[in-house]
């Protein structure tokens, strides 16, 4: 696909769907955020 197409493609799809993604988004940054935590702690008790 040429580099056009795809910018020309994402503002229309990122208008559609921009608050579940941000939303999602904002989700798995959260879980991986708890995730990198529980993993250190989980190796600092060892």
């Amino acid at each position: 696909m040429p580099v056009k197409k795809i910018q020309s493609y994402i503002p229309t799809v990122s208008r559609r769907v921009h608050p579940a993604v941000t939303v999602a988004a904002a989700l798995l940054g959260f879980a991986a955020t708890l995730a990198a935590v529980l993993i250190v702690r989980g190796q600092n008790s060892n």
